[in-house]
């Protein structure tokens, strides 16, 4: 009697609990099928003849998804093509799918204690308790992974030759993907026994071939863009006090040089170089035209108002100075450490030599 009462509580628990989700998906690669496979209630219709077995059976189910083929599922992952999102769905139904697993297991072992039988963890197995923790570590370890290189913005790579960074949300895209690939590969620097896994140093691999292009089109588009306002400037030169229209044009790259300050070095000290030999010849012509205004004005001045011209001349180069100054220190952030002091001399190098 109390075993047909303790096959119907346990009927009872299954008819509760039979939402045991299946993690795949059609287009799942076979080792993925294999995890989904291990979650499926595959006893839900069988009649419950054995309380005990079906206890050992949840047990030993759950114990298998340690055995998971982890390199795989990353490999699929790092794919593209949206597969890496599915996964992240699918490991957090896997996660849902243990916890109710472990549910039933101890709601049918309290069944079992309830009813006077023999209680399914005093059998002598050691190793029950130890398999399901692990089972859980895996899938949050499997989801740690997939949020470490597969973030939101790194899930469509092959768009980076798309965007564009004359466009407020091009930007705006750029800025998300490299802060991303930033975090991405600092990461993998602190943990290198992650890179044991073959599929994290494909993935990482992959990264990195998109860090270098991604650098490669800021360091091209600010190059174009130093030319292309440096022309202008210097077209126009020779107006004193002329308006620093490459300093609002410039300004809103800033953390694109931050990010090729720490990404490419060599990148960020080209186009520093580039800034520095442009504006040095536009300042140089525009304080020589406000001298020989200046000498000119001398020559026919009455004394008194000789002080007055040298002002003229100081202060058109301290406007300079103090304009550039600000702007150096904010886009090349120059105030950032002290090993961008030499490049700061280098860049107002020009202006010294002015005054």
């Amino acid at each position: 009697m109390k075993q047909d009462s303790t096959l119907a509580l346990q009927k009872e628990n299954d008819a509760k609990d039979n939402a045991c989700i299946d993690v795949t998906d059609a287009d799942t690669a076979p080792s993925e099928a294999a995890l989904g496979a291990l979650l499926a209630d595959a006893d839900a219709d069988e009649p419950a003849a054995d309380a005990e077995g079906r206890v050992r059976r949840l047990a030993e189910r759950l114990a298998q998804l340690d055995a998971a083929n982890v390199a795989g599922m990353l490999a699929a992952a790092s794919e593209g093509g949206g597969r890496g999102e599915r996964l992240a769905v699918r490991l957090d139904a896997a996660l849902g799918a243990a916890a109710a697993l472990a549910t039933r297991r101890t709601r049918a072992a309290r069944a079992l204690r309830a009813a006077g039988a023999a209680d399914p963890d005093a059998d002598g197995d050691p190793h029950r308790t130890h398999a399901d923790a692990a089972a859980r570590r895996l899938l949050r370890h499997l989801r740690d992974l997939l949020d470490w290189l597969d973030a939101p913005p790194l899930r469509d790579l092959d768009a980076l030759g798309e965007l564009s960074l004359a466009s407020e949300e091009g930007r705006a895209r750029a800025l998300a993907v490299a802060a991303a690939l930033r975090a991405a590969l600092r990461r993998a620097e602190r943990e290198p026994a992650a890179r044991r896994l073959a599929a994290v140093r494909e993935r990482l691999r992959r990264l990195a071939r998109a860090r270098d292009q991604l650098a490669a089109a800021l360091a091209r588009h600010l190059n174009n863009a130093l030319v292309h306002l440096g022309n202008e400037a210097q077209a126009g030169s020779g107006r004193p006090a002329a308006p620093r229209r490459h300093h609002a044009e410039l300004l809103p790259y800033a953390p694109f040089m931050r990010w090729l300050k720490d990404m490419d070095s060599r990148a960020f000290d080209g186009l520093g170089k580039l800034y520095t030999g442009t504006w040095a010849r536009v300042y140089e012509r525009e304080v020589r035209a406000a001298s020989d205004a200046a000498r000119a004005d001398l020559a026919q001045a009455p004394p008194d108002r000789v002080d007055a011209i040298f002002d003229g001349v100081l202060g058109l180069v301290e406007t300079i100075c103090d304009a550039e100054q600000e702007f150096c220190t904010q886009f090349f952030h120059l105030d950032v450490d002290v090993k961008v002091s030499g490049r700061s001399l280098q860049l107002l190098k020009f202006i010294l030599k002015l005054i």
